[in-house]
Order: structure tokens, then C-alpha cells, then sequence
């Protein structure tokens, strides 16, 4: 898991253990970076020697962190601090969600180019992450239980459109 905030040495120096320990969004942040430096690079080296023990690792930490939801048939992030921290502890932050599924996914491409194997769960978790989504508004919501009378600090769900492009519909919102 990598700190929210660090210094020096590293080790997360994040005021309160809530920010450094929930905002587990940065593990997906940091492989998305990495799909970026990829997808701009294409440097083999970098991808053999960085690229995929990193995303390895945090494809590891997602599959570890996620709780299978056995009555919906699906994976679920719970008590998390999405990157909008006035709302905390949320249930599926669908901006921690999208990451962590892409990152599982990423973590499948990456090791197809090299030649390497990863867990073969990963993939089902990919496949049955929890996005939340209100077909009856047509939007993502924030999180579990989000209505759009709340406060947002930070406009999490415009995130998974851009910059992560999470294939969605044009005309959800």
C-alpha cells in the first residue's frame, strides 16, 4: 500500500491515521500513472523491471482489500475515504472502485505482454466489481447511499470520466 502522504523515509506522515490508512485510492492512482507512462512510452525494460512488479503488488493489495458480497454476487470496497474527503467512511467510492478494477485489469495486460501469469481471481474481481450506478437517474453516484443533495469537495465521479476514461455510456452523468 503506498502512503497518501510521505516524507523522506517514505512512511506515511498523513495528519490522522483516517486520511493515510482509508484513502487507498493512491495504490490505483499510482498503477494508473504507470499504465500512462506505458501506454506513452513503451519502454520494454521499464515495463519488465517497474511497470509489472508494481502493478502486480497493487493488483495484489486490491485483492486482498476487497470483501465478496455473496448475496449481489459481486466485490465490494467498504469504510474507505474517497479523493471528495468530506464524506468519510463510504461503501463503494465509485471513484475507488473504477480504479482498483482497472488496476486488476491492467495488472492482466501487463503480464499478457510479458509473457507472465497473474491469479486468476483477479480477473473475476475485475469482472464483478461493484460500480455503483443509478439507472433510474442515469448517473454514478459517489458512493453507496450518495444523493445528490450532498456536499462534494471534490467531483469524484467526473474522475472516472476523465482522466481515467471509464467506458461508460456518453450520456450518463
Amino acid at each position: 500500500m503506498f502512503p497518501w502522504e510521505s516524507s523522506y523515509t517514505g512512511l506515511e506522515t498523513s495528519p490522522g491515521e483516517r486520511y493515510g490508512k482509508n484513502q487507498i485510492h493512491i495504490n490505483g492512482d499510482i498503477a494508473f500513472a504507470a499504465k500512462q507512462f506505458w501506454m506513452a512510452s513503451k519502454d520494454s525494460s521499464w515495463l519488465q523491471e517497474i511497470g509489472y512488479p508494481l502493478v502486480y503488488q497493487t493488483a495484489e493489495y486490491w485483492a486482498s482489500r476487497v470483501e465478496y458480497d455473496v448475496a449481489n454476487d459481486r466485490y465490494v470496497i467498504n469504510h474507505v475515504m474517497p479523493p471528495d474527503e468530506y464524506h468519510y467512511p463510504v461503501n463503494n467510492s465509485v471513484y475507488t472502485n473504477v480504479v482498483a478494477k482497472m488496476n486488476l485489469l491492467f495488472a492482466k495486460e501487463v503480464a499478457d505482454i510479458l509473457g507472465r501469469e497473474i491469479p486468476k481471481e483477479w480477473l473475476t474481481i475485475a469482472e464483478k466489481m461493484y460500480i455503483p450506478f443509478d439507472s433510474e437517474k442515469n448517473y454514478h453516484p459517489e458512493y453507496e447511499g450518495y444523493t445528490l443533495d450532498k456536499e462534494v469537495k471534490q467531483a469524484d465521479t467526473i474522475l472516472i470520466g476523465f482522466p481515467l476514461m471509464y467506458d461508460m455510456d456518453e450520456k450518463v452523468g
